[in-house]
């Protein structure tokens, strides 16, 4: 996916450098074009700029607070003059069909269609997104799903109504076991077939240090808390919801051809926790489980209290981080977009959409590893686990619906 980032030098050129290092570091600094970074020297500027606004297949317009003011020396406002560089560029995007997300900086405000010339009136009706100084980082986190949303990969689009929540995962152990998929038929939902890589069907436990949300929506089993953007989110009377561990067993599936995981078994340390996933996947799987990581060094531990399946493991991330490649069982293991949950109390089972941003993963050297979950469900294990580490991986999710509905 190529994204092109068009701003005003004396208007958002900071800002546009740091969503750049942050858009360059997800995607690759190849997939994402700004002008000082981008050009070679001797390329035709002419040339060059407008190629990759035309090849783009998201285009992030910078909107700072002088984005509007007149030129001091003719009383007009850049963005009029057709020879405008910013305007060329983002009538160029417009024309090619890119998605054009209008970035509002400096508390800049939305750009209207009769404040602005008639080949860019588009660009007025486009929903904006706003980056803030003090929430910058939690900003450009919920922005990083979004725009991955738009890839061409992605092999269905995400829904068209408002996301209900934001997430951030940090410091996550993932463990994938091949397993028989003879043993895993019975814990299928009616109408769900099971996906399986080069004849085998799989078994991932997501374990990961920090877990935290944010809800831009409020479900309708939660008190209230606060909104989206502010950290530290506590249900009164409770406890705080942020920065919690999880351990999430799942195992992968398809719906009328449309691939997801189905959760198996999740573990949670606190009752507020649990109300949170509950009210957002009302029919999951949640157990009440301590769980805690530690780190020496590079080497990382995780144990979990007795008392059901469990992990306990000792290990150090190793190599260079790397993005799934096509038709990699990376891919297979990573690249979904749907949360299946078994039957609740409506008897159909359900659906939560969620969008992540690219996964940056490393290969795990696993020093020390026991669980007990395959044992003690039976399910035979087809070889040594797949390991990986991540860092910090942001994803936005939208309220759950029963499946019927959601693949209409």
């Amino acid at each position: 996916m190529k994204i092109f980032i068009s701003y005003r030098r004396d208007d958002s050129a900071g800002w546009a450098g740091r969503v750049y290092d942050r858009i360059s570091n997800e995607f690759g600094p190849e997939n994402c074009f700004m002008d000082v970074e981008g050009l070679q020297a001797g390329e035709n500027f002419d040339t060059a700029i407008l190629e990759q606004a035309s090849a783009a297949d998201v285009a992030l317009v910078m909107i700072g607070p002088n984005w509007f003011v007149p030129d001091a020396a003719t009383g007009l406002r850049r963005i009029d003059k057709p020879g405008d560089w910013v305007r060329r560029e983002i009538e160029t995007a417009l024309a090619s069909g890119s998605t054009v997300i209008p970035l509002l900086v400096q508390g800049a405000r939305s750009p209207r269609s009769n404040d602005l010339p008639e080949t860019l009136h588009d660009l007025g009706r486009k929903e904006t997104f706003a980056l803030d100084m003090k929430g910058f980082r939690d900003d450009l986190d919920r922005l990083m799903p979004r725009i991955q949303s738009l890839d061409p990969w992605r092999p269905f689009k995400p829904p068209a109504r408002a996301p209900i929540a934001d997430h951030i995962w940090q410091d996550s152990l993932h463990l994938h076991w091949p397993v028989d998929p003879d043993g895993l038929l019975s814990w299928l939902p009616e109408g769900f077939a099971l996906d399986t890589y080069e004849g085998k069907a799989w078994i991932t436990a997501d374990c990961v240090r920090s877990s935290s949300v944010w809800f831009s929506k409020l479900p309708k089993l939660l008190p209230p808390v606060r909104l989206a953007g502010k950290a530290g989110s506590r249900i009164p009377g409770v406890g705080d919801f942020a920065n919690q561990p999880i351990v999430n067993w799942k195992t992968y599936v398809s719906y009328r051809g449309r691939q997801g995981y189905l959760p198996l078994y999740m573990s949670l340390p606190t009752v507020a926790s649990w109300l949170v996933w509950k009210a957002t996947s009302p029919s999951m799987p949640f157990h009440h489980r301590p769980i805690r990581f530690t780190r020496t060094g590079e080497e990382r531990s995780l144990s979990m209290a007795p008392g059901g399946p469990g992990i306990r493991a000792k290990y150090r991330p190793v190599g260079d981080s790397f993005i799934a490649r096509r038709d990699s069982i990376e891919e297979f293991l990573y690249h979904r977009f749907l949360v299946y949950s078994g039957a609740g109390a409506s008897g159909s089972a359900g659906q939560m959409e969620m969008q992540f941003a690219p996964w940056s993963l490393k290969e795990v050297e696993l020093l020390e590893l026991k669980e007990s979950f395959l044992k003690r469900f039976e399910l035979k294990s087809l070889g040594p686990p797949v390991a990986h580490q991540s860092t910090r991986i942001t994803a936005t999710s939208w309220p759950p619906q029963p499946v019927d509905k959601g693949n209409r």
